[in-house]
């Protein structure tokens, strides 16, 4: 009989995990938004958007590379 096992490919690089991120329809939206209030001259606005992005951004990358690297160990 053959065991459950997870056959361990090596994984994805982080860099690969960090730009995954960013191809959500909300964050498309969000650089939409980001743009138009930049375009429109409220920079205050677009700085806090992007910052939303980041901010979403990052929280995603370590989860996921958290549960990457706790799946390959």
């Amino acid at each position: 009989m053959d065991e459950n096992v997870i056959e361990n490919t090596g994984g994805r690089r982080w860099w690969t995990i960090l730009f995954s991120q960013f191809r959500s329809s909300l964050i498309f939206l969000l650089l939409i938004a980001m743009l138009t209030t930049l375009i429109v001259g409220d920079f205050r606005d677009g700085v806090f958007i992007l910052g939303a992005i980041l901010i979403n951004a990052l929280i995603g990358f370590f989860q996921e590379y958290k549960a990457e690297k706790r799946l390959m160990s």
